[in-house]
């Protein structure tokens, strides 16, 4: 199950391949698999070892996924080589911070997303009573780039 290590090497992983803001925001807690299925991940916000800790609670042993110790895949690389070097050069706290930049990204992308909505929703207008629709001006004077986008 993913979880709050894999959430930060996600993020890493994508920072370093040049993602935009939607992909700083890491692996969605719900995504949507079908119209009527979804894929729901509770565990993003637990790390490795405190789950680790749980099952030790309970006297269960952890799955172990031995090509998960292979670096040449880079994945496993930054898992095993780059996060720990991270960690000593900054700090242990570094897998939090990239869960938290992945939070911070999500609120931003929800907060332009509205706010794109809100200007479509206000240059609307409908044509027929089918779905074909005209945009009057778009009021997008003071309106950032990533919005514009969006709109």
């Amino acid at each position: 199950a993913h979880h709050a290590d894999d959430q930060a090497e996600t993020v890493l992983f994508r920072v370093l391949r040049g993602t935009g803001l939607d992909g700083l925001c890491g692996i969605p807690a719900i995504s949507r698999a079908t119209p009527s299925a979804c894929f729901v991940r509770p565990l993003l916000t637990s790390t490795r070892q405190e789950l680790r800790a749980y099952l030790t609670a309970l006297g269960q042993d952890h799955r172990h996924d031995a090509p998960n110790d292979e670096t040449d895949v880079t994945r496993n690389w930054l898992r095993q080589e780059l996060l720990p070097l991270a960690c000593e050069r900054f700090g242990p706290g570094v897998p939090a911070a990239l869960n938290r930049l992945a939070e911070h990204a999500l609120e931003a992308t929800e907060a332009i997303a509205a706010q794109a909505d809100s200007i479509y929703e206000a240059c609307r207008v409908q044509v027929s009573r089918g779905a074909e629709l005209r945009l009057r001006g778009l009021p997008l004077g003071g309106v950032g780039p990533g919005v514009r986008v969006d709109v």
